[in-house]
């Protein structure tokens, strides 16, 4: 069974490509009113789009005609003097709700929706249809809708964990929780970004003609969307670089180390902390040109080094949250077939996934913290019991050639394939979420008590159920871990 998610998540990542309307007709300033009115008319359209140079520069609804043109100006006034300007609009690669939220606050009832360089592709317009769409979400949405700069971005990182709370105490599965989480968190990146690049302009390291096609990629928890309520930054960049632009290779990672030092710092800033492993576009190792790229991780996977292959292991949950999406899957279809190609790298992941630990002792009991006195009786159920079984999942997947990210994802095309029937992927997506609820429900209480955000808890605060379900899903996912050893040993080692 494919992964559904619920209403009130389905709405905050759902697009405004999905809902805009073509009910607008396109004026010049200097259009006579009589005339356009006509045109509305004849065409049954209810807005006015005043356009100059492709640029929009004014608009009127149909409320303006009939309450403030029609009867009360002369019909040969110029549209330019009872258009409302500036106009505020939104763009077509934005999420619906924050275009709601937009609207609500400043009170419209119809938003123009541009691209990227700023021309009109159609309208929105918050009616009977669209207002059902977002009924049982409005009492998130006006929390969630924030300004762009630090300050909103900010805010807007603050109201996604209190919202988060609220969805977990509302019973909305954990899953599309932590589904919420990670698509604000990429909102939040992207808004960095753009922020950065303002940041960037005033610098005048290159000339705006000058900058190449570029890619943000981020990687772990955040590209599977599978974050919690305290991920780390794991992110890269990927840049064009063409042989016109050969001579400014050195002014052009001038330009992108300058743009990630901006952009990570935000994110530090308002909650996403810098990675303690420095895998951030500021560091070289993950900031280069897409060829750069390729010729490195070529070189990682034939080195066989482990430190290389640590690269490979953190590089291959990628994807993009800002920039040319084709040159991450150019990268993306080189590394999928380099792997089909390096078997040794499964031994590689046999390695590390055999340093995993595993929670539960010979006699059954929970095996918990002793060296380190802050958690010193606490099981650390990410790495004794989540990661284990993402990690699993991702080895079964990059020998199945899957190209799907997320863990469920992955389980339902293994299914597909064969490699598990519907009874096994269904207890590990059973054992995935139940191990996702515990983790959550432990950061939302220490979130909401003011306490640090762990990835460990205390076995015994748990119910009695929760004990033994837990024990269930650890031995077998320790018994899928022997398994693929099994497996893997027998064909590449």
């Amino acid at each position: 069974m494919k992964t559904i998610r619920s209403s009130s998540v389905l709405f905050f990542t759902k697009n405004i490509k999905d809902f805009i309307k073509d009910d607008y007709i396109t004026a010049n300033n200097d259009d006579e009113i009589n005339s356009v009115i006509k045109r509305v008319q004849q065409n049954n359209k209810s807005t006015i789009i005043v356009v100059e140079n492709k640029k929009i520069t004014g608009i009127i609804t149909e409320q303006d005609i009939a309450r403030r043109i029609v009867g009360v100006v002369p019909l040969t006034t110029k549209v330019k003097e009872v258009m409302t300007s500036p106009v505020i609009t939104c763009y077509d690669y934005e999420i619906l709700f924050s275009a709601i939220g937009k609207m609500r606050k400043e009170e419209l009832r119809h938003l123009p929706v541009v691209n990227s360089q700023e021309e009109i592709v159609g309208m929105l317009t918050l009616d009977k249809a669209l207002s059902a769409e977002i009924e049982t979400s409005l009492k998130w949405v006006d929390d969630l809708t924030q300004e762009t700069d630090f300050e909103g971005i900010k805010k807007l990182k603050e109201n996604q964990l209190k919202t988060a709370v609220e969805m977990f105490n509302e019973n909305i599965p954990e899953t599309d929780v932590s589904y919420f989480l990670s698509f604000l968190n990429r909102i939040v990146y992207r808004r960095s970004v753009k922020n950065a690049i303002e940041a960037n302009k005033k610098k005048n390291i290159l000339h705006e003609k000058d900058i190449p096609k570029f890619c943000i990629i981020i990687m772990g928890s955040g590209s599977r969307m599978e974050s919690l309520l305290h991920p780390d930054q794991d992110n890269g960049i990927i840049y064009e670089l063409s042989k016109e632009n050969e001579n400014k290779k050195e002014v052009i990672d001038r330009y992108f180390y300058e743009l990630a030092k901006e952009f990570t710092k935000t994110l530090d800033d308002v909650g996403i902390p810098f990675c303690k492993g420095n895998i951030m576009g500021t560091n070289p190792v993950w900031r280069k040109s897409l060829e750069q790229w390729i010729t490195d991780f070529d070189e990682w996977i034939n080195s066989g080094s482990d430190q290389n292959l640590l690269y490979v292991d953190e590089l291959y949950d990628f994807s993009s949250v800002y920039g040319d999406e084709k040159l991450k899957d150019t990268l993306k279809d080189f590394i999928l077939k380099k792997l089909e190609k390096t078997p040794s790298f499964f031994n590689y992941l046999l390695k590390r996934e055999s340093e995993t630990t595993f929670g539960l002792n010979w006699f059954g009991g929970f095996i918990t913290e002793k060296k380190d006195k802050s958690n010193k009786g606490l099981l650390n159920i990410k790495h004794a019991g989540l990661l284990p079984l993402i990690e699993s999942i991702r080895m079964y997947s990059i020998k199945y050639k899957i190209k799907e990210v997320s863990t469920l994802e992955r389980l339902d095309k293994l299914i597909e394939l064969k490699v598990f029937d519907s009874d096994q992927a269904d207890f590990f997506k059973s054992g995935y979420k139940f191990l996702v609820y515990l983790l959550l429900k432990n950061q939302i209480r220490a979130y909401s008590e003011n306490r640090e955000i762990k990835n460990y808890i205390n076995p015994k605060s748990l119910l009695e159920r929760e004990k033994d379900f837990l024990k269930i899903y650890l031995r077998r996912i320790e018994k899928l871990k022997k398994e693929l050893r099994t497996e893997f040993t027998g064909q590449y080692v």
